[in-house]
């Protein structure tokens, strides 16, 4: 034979606790249980055994006594068996929620949207999965997953949900969803007031659960499921289900967002660098070709110089009686390929007087750059050896 339940468990309880109290004397009355063991009929046989033994321990012999209270201990491990249980239960059905969300966690935003019902009907056991918006005060029905075809009202549902544009009405369920952000079930969607009729009956569900999807605090769209063709009730562990897979799409559908502006900033950045970069390869021509003009002119006005130069007396003056001597010694760096910064550290003067010396070269030796003034004084310096 198999291992008995849980529930048959129960049952052989309350029956041992009842016939303990009836052996005891006491005036039981007993509740009866529903078909596999009903937790609230245990209870109450549980709580009447104990109080029997607590009033009139005398009319138990010792080894009923001491059944007695292996029964109460038997209905307390029962009991921690069943809240085990349920934590196991609920432990397996978040690591398929988690197992759905990670299937949608690497999609862009619109490829998780329509994935949703999916993951959501087969992650959480449901037949039917619907996802919408909320755009102002509108609900958007945008996806509807159907688990099977064996659903009779498929195409009805499907054509409605294709077009519905539905406003949220101060009276709609969905709307004080929108405000309270916990999820709700319906166990009467014809009956119940709030429900929008019109979806109902496309629908044809008899019971369905719905939670709102959130992002930074503010409700984005819904997710509503129910069973295949709404023959199953849905129960408040669905609720649950349903809350849970809401809430985690919310997290990664604000991810996936947020990876998408970035992405998207990422690309126009690199836009803006790739226009910086050819606008500084733009003016890096533009630099060598204005040192190649001034090169020229350099040049040209060193020509012309040797010219004046040719023309005048056979007698060169000297480079002493042009420049000074602190100016000879802030030419000579400058031929050296010296910064203004490195003459006046060289020469223990300030920056600004060596800017004021290179000036004065340049007035005194007619050249317009400082390349031109070096190559001056080279010519000058030359000149003067050859006369001395």
């Amino acid at each position: 034979m198999g291992a008995m339940t849980t529930d048959d468990r129960a049952d052989a309880i309350q029956r041992e606790i009842w016939a303990a109290l009836s052996a005891s004397g006491a005036a039981t009355h007993p509740v009866a249980g529903a078909p596999g063991g009903d937790d609230v009929a245990l209870a109450l046989a549980r709580e009447q055994l104990e109080a029997r033994i607590a009033e009139n321990p005398g009319a138990w012999g010792a080894d009923a006594l001491l059944r007695a209270c292996r029964l109460l201990s038997d209905v307390d491990a029962l009991q921690a068996d069943r809240e085990a249980h349920a934590v196991r239960r609920r432990l397996r059905e978040l690591e398929r929620v988690q197992d759905a969300v990670d299937a949608l966690r690497a999609l862009p935003a619109p490829d998780a949207i329509d994935r949703a019902p999916v993951e959501l009907c087969r992650s959480c056991s449901f037949g039917r999965g619907m996802i919408s918006s909320v755009i102002g005060s509108m609900w958007l029905p945008r996806r509807l997953h159907i688990e099977q075809n064996s659903d009779e009202h498929a195409e009805e549902f499907r054509a409605f949900v294709e077009s519905a544009r539905i406003p949220l009405s101060h009276t709609l369920l969905e709307t004080d969803l929108v405000r309270r952000r916990m999820a709700a079930l319906v166990t009467a969607p014809l009956d119940d007031g709030r429900t929008f009729k019109a979806i109902v009956r496309a629908s044809h569900s008899s019971s369905y659960v719905v939670a709102p999807i959130t992002s930074r605090g503010r409700a984005i769209g819904f997710l509503h499921a129910d069973r295949r063709d709404g023959d199953q009730p849905v129960t408040d562990i669905d609720r649950d289900r349903i809350a849970a897979f809401a809430s985690c799409f919310g997290l990664i559908y604000e991810q996936s967002v947020l990876r998408t502006r970035l992405k998207d900033q990422l690309e126009r950045s690199r836009g803006t660098f790739a226009a910086a970069e050819s606008t500084l390869e733009t003016l890096e021509r533009s630099r060598l070709e204005l040192d190649e003009a001034v090169l020229a002119a350099a040049e040209a006005a060193e020509a012309d110089a040797r010219s004046r130069i040719s023309s005048e007396s056979s007698a060169m003056p000297r480079i002493a009686s042009v420049l000074t001597a602190r100016e000879r010694e802030v030419l000579g760096l400058m031929a050296e390929g010296a910064t203004n910064t490195r003459i006046a550290e060289q020469l223990v003067i300030a920056e600004g007087t060596v800017k004021s010396h290179v000036k004065h070269i340049l007035r005194k030796l007619h050249a317009p750059t400082r390349a031109a003034a070096v190559a001056r004084y080279a010519h000058l310096s030359q000149r003067t050896e050859q006369h001395a």
